[in-house]
């Protein structure tokens, strides 16, 4: 029983001790204020990217560079709608997540009397930032679906 206490008084003091988490650098916030306000034509949104830039989708390498990652996101049917984001650190380099959902239905192609069923995707965005503060890798997670809540 001693030593149950110990371990319980020892864990207490471990998590009062290690406080908050640190924000996210600067650079992490910047960025995630231009993702999330800016086109991606827009110069600042252009020059969050290096020239190494790789994008996988549900695991599978879908581009590389920063311009085919612009045409992929100028391409999108609508403005996301985005649920949260969450950014921080991975090691000494800053991480950025964003979470949303849209319609994959491109209405500005279809016939003025179409009609279109919603098609929604949800999906998970990971943005790794490298030591030159630009974001290197893009992870991206998708399902043809609705968000839903438990």
């Amino acid at each position: 029983m001693k030593n149950f206490i110990g371990v319980v008084v020892f864990a207490a003091a471990s998590a009062a001790s290690a406080g908050p988490l640190p924000p996210p650098p600067p650079y992490v916030s910047a960025a995630t204020k231009t993702i999330m306000s800016l086109p991606p034509e827009s110069d600042a949104y252009r020059n969050l990217f290096a020239s190494d830039l790789t994008v996988e989708e549900n695991g599978v390498l879908i581009g590389q560079g920063v311009d085919k990652w612009i045409s992929m996101q100028s391409g999108c049917a609508h403005k996301p709608n985005v649920l949260g984001y969450s950014s921080g650190w991975k090691g000494d380099l800053g991480t950025l997540l964003i979470i949303d959902t849209f319609d994959s239905v491109r209405r500005d192609n279809l016939p003025a009397t179409m009609i279109a069923d919603p098609r929604p995707v949800t999906r998970s965005t990971f943005y790794q930032f490298g030591a030159d503060e630009k974001i290197h890798r893009i992870n991206v997670s998708s399902v043809m679906s609705f968000w839903r809540k438990p």
